[in-house]
């Protein structure tokens, strides 16, 4: 058995439920007539098969070769980015979209290490304004919304 692909297949797994959980609280539509929860959805459904294909492998195969996980800088920088992520999704219902996402994309160019603090930040704006012009503007799809009312 190798552990590291059962580890990632479980961890790919739970990411792949909790996109299918949010996709399944928005309206889905139809392929001719995609509504906002429909490309999560098909992402979470593609993501548990990858998930699934990888907890399968692991059980199946034997793999020869050992995997070493991350130690030192890059076990800090998995760390740190994860714990990112999970608080972004926390502050995003809280703080709204723009916001939650400069913070985060600050902290995970930062987490990289190859740049100096405001040109993270000025990335991370950039980064943002961008997501946020595409989703909210091209495609008007509602993006969640701080205590304000700014996105």
């Amino acid at each position: 058995m190798n552990r590291a692909n059962l580890t990632a297949g479980v961890v790919v797994l739970f990411i792949a439920s909790f996109a299918i959980w949010g996709a399944l609280h928005l309206p889905i539509g139809r392929p001719s007539s995609p509504e906002p929860g429909f490309v999560p959805l098909v992402e979470g459904l593609l993501l548990a098969l990858v998930a699934l294909w990888l907890i399968a492998g692991s059980v199946t195969r034997s793999f020869p070769r050992r995997i070493d996980w991350p130690s030192g800088n890059a076990k800090r920088m998995v760390f740190h980015l994860s714990a990112a992520m999970f608080a972004y999704l926390l502050l995003m219902s809280l703080a709204g979209f723009t916001l939650s996402t400069f913070l985060f994309l600050t902290i995970a160019i930062k987490a990289w290490r190859r740049y100096s603090t405001p040109a993270a930040m000025l990335y991370a704006a950039l980064i943002a304004l961008v997501i946020y012009l595409t989703f909210s503007a091209a495609l008007n799809m509602p993006l969640p919304r701080g205590p304000y009312g700014l996105p």
